[in-house]
This record gives structure tokens, C-alpha cells and sequence, in this order.
């Protein structure tokens, strides 16, 4: 997992985190930051992204990666058929989980680009 930004609440978000990693510390780790590199390529390995990161919503589409987008805060953004969105109550989050295991995104097609601008 990543670490909250400086939103608002993003402080106790980031103490639930800690204490739940701490609980499970033989299977989750916490990073405040993982660097481009390692984020991108972590991503590309995942069966999913679930929070409210515009991540999910730029980069994931690109990688076929389904997206959990938890809460309001990207609400108004674009989103590719990739992105599940919820509200963030734990049933609804773990039925987006259930959608997103379910979900194919081969071939998705995000409104941000291909992912291969760079190159081009």
C-alpha cells in the first residue's frame, strides 16, 4: 500500500493503514512513496487498485488493471470501463472487489491515452 496525501482526514487514514499492516506484517507493507519505476511496475503486477488515487484512473486503465474508485474525490474525472466506482462503505467496496475479479480489461480504452505517448 501507499500512504495518504495531505487531504483532509488523510492523517487517520494513514494511522488505520499503519495499524492494520502492523496486524498483518507478514503479508502488507506501507510505503509513504514508492517512486515512479517501482509504482508503475507494482501496478502492472496487481489484480487490482482500490482507493481514490487518480492513479487508478490514468496509469491502471493503460495497464489493464481494474480500478476500485472508493469515495468522492475523483468524482467528475473521466474514467475508463476499467473503473469501478463506490461509495466507501465496506459492502460496497467488497462488491466492487468482487466486480473487479470478475472484470475483464483487455483492451480497455482509457480517455487519457494508450499509455504510449512517451514513446511516440
Amino acid at each position: 500500500m501507499t500512504r495518504p496525501n495531505a487531504d483532509t482526514g488523510g492523517r487517520e487514514i494513514g494511522g488505520a493503514l499503519d495499524a492494520w499492516v502492523e496486524r498483518h506484517d507478514s503479508r502488507a507493507r506501507i510505503y509513504t512513496s514508492l517512486g515512479q519505476l517501482r509504482y508503475l511496475s507494482l501496478m502492472s503486477q496487481v489484480d487490482a487498485v482500490i482507493g481514490n488515487s487518480s492513479s487508478g484512473l490514468y496509469e491502471a486503465p493503460s495497464l489493464e488493471v481494474p480500478t476500485i474508485d472508493v469515495g468522492s474525490r475523483q468524482a467528475g474525472r473521466l474514467a475508463a470501463g476499467s473503473v469501478l466506482r463506490c461509495p466507501p462503505e465496506r459492502a460496497a467496496i467488497r462488491k466492487a472487489i468482487d466486480a473487479a475479479m470478475a472484470l475483464d480489461c483487455t483492451g480497455v480504452e482509457s480517455p487519457y491515452g494508450d499509455g504510449h505517448t512517451a514513446s511516440r
